[in-house]
This record gives structure tokens, sequence and C-alpha cells, in this order.
């Protein structure tokens, strides 16, 4: 751990926080403050080299976020590689736990390069395969270029779009794919 930081009351500044191990190389900048209320707002930015999905599992913070829905997405995960491009969090915690149940707002982001991700998801989907492409997070919407990946007998070839995931206009789906499907699998799902 290489850690750079500035400690005032009731403040922290985090102008460099190297975390390297084995298996993770993670780099943090930014701040976090108590605020009026006492509640403590952070404004972090993380980059990290390519790690792979069991190294997510085994370091994501999920249950301390609190959100059902993000740990059931990410236990889902089975292998692969993810590249963090860039990712951040500028809210109280209080927030970022409220966004993660009910919609993310403005408050956080993310870039990240998929590789060879599969899944087994709940709900008897089949399970994904060998899926790539780019998804990210901002304003509270979920955008996806150049996916490609297999579920079941459908291989998708080039899936575009976004999820709208915000308090404003959540659910709202835009989607393009190009691929080859079974249509007897799709009618019984």
């Amino acid at each position: 751990l290489r850690i750079e930081i500035d400690w005032r009351p009731g403040q922290w500044e985090v102008s460099r926080m190297d975390y390297r191990s084995k298996d993770l190389a993670l780099g943090v900048k930014g701040q976090a403050r108590r605020v009026a209320d006492g509640e403590t707002h952070l404004r972090l930015d993380l980059g990290a080299k390519p790690l792979s999905v069991a190294v997510l599992k085994k370091y994501f913070p999920a249950r301390w976020l609190a959100s059902s829905k993000i740990e059931q997405l990410v236990s889902a995960a089975t292998e692969g590689e993810l590249q963090i491009h860039k990712a951040g969090v500028n809210a109280k915690v209080a927030e970022i736990r409220r966004m993660l149940e009910s919609g993310l707002g403005e408050g956080l982001w993310f870039d990240i390069e998929v590789r060879n991700v599969s899944g087994n998801f709940p709900g008897g989907y089949p399970p994904l395969r060998a899926v790539n492409g780019r998804i990210a997070l901002e304003n509270g919407r979920f955008a996806f270029s150049n996916l490609r990946g297999v579920s079941g007998r459908i291989r998708l070839t080039d899936v575009d779009g976004s999820y709208d995931y915000s308090p404003a206009s959540p659910g709202v789906l835009q989607l393009r794919a190009r691929g080859e499907a079974d249509l007897g699998e799709l009618r019984e799902q």
C-alpha cells in the first residue's frame, strides 16, 4: 500500500492511494469529509489494472453497500475479466445506498470493458457465456456498446443500447442487437 493523505478535522484528502497485491492493482484519489448533517460525503476516482471476476468478487463491497441487486449481479458472474477505464463516486454514503436500491443519479459513474465474462443468473435464465464489450454508467444511465456473447442457443454479435436506472425515468430501455436465435427457446423464456 502506498498512500498520501492530508488529514484535517472532519476531512481526509487522498492525493494518492495505490494498493497492489498479487491479484489486484488499484489506485484511488479523492476525499472523504463530514458535512453539516453529520453524514460522510465521498468524492473518489478509481482506476485499476485488468481484474478477474474472482478478484472482483473478493474485493467488491456489495454487502457494505447494502444492495441486494448489486450483490446478485456480482454473485451471478462466474468467470472473465474486467478493465476499469474510469470509475468514481461523488455523494453521501446514505445517498449511494439509496441510489443502488431505487435508481442511480449523478453520484456514481464507471466505464468498463468486459472480456469473456460468463454468469448464471437466477430466475430460470440460460447462462451467459463469453460476453465481451463495453459498459458505462453516467447520470443514472447504463450504456452498452459492442457487446457480444452467448445465452443458451442465442448468439449475439453486436448489442448497443442503454438502460435508464435514474429515478426520473427508470426502466427505459433502448436496444439494437444483431445475432442468431433459436425462436423455440425464445418462446420458452
